[in-house]
């Protein structure tokens, strides 16, 4: 989400910023543009590890534990 608090006391807050749900209602607030690079190369390094790295992983043991349980 898009923010902006033009009246804020604090110069800070007057610019605008992006505010990104993480899950429910937990935020990561106030991101420069800056800041929102630095949470996309985060969360695109997690995505990459979660699909070349776990999920070769999930799927073995998964077809492990069919190996070792078929009836």
């Amino acid at each position: 989400m898009l923010d902006c608090d033009p009246y804020a006391e604090d110069p800070h807050p007057r610019m605008q910023v992006v505010s990104v749900a993480i899950v429910g209602d937990v935020w990561i607030n106030h991101l420069d543009p800056d800041g929102l690079a630095v949470l996309a190369a985060k969360l695109r390094a997690q995505a990459d590890r979660l699909d070349h790295d776990v999920r070769p992983q999930l799927l073995a043991a998964r077809a492990d534990w069919d190996a070792r349980h078929s009836v």
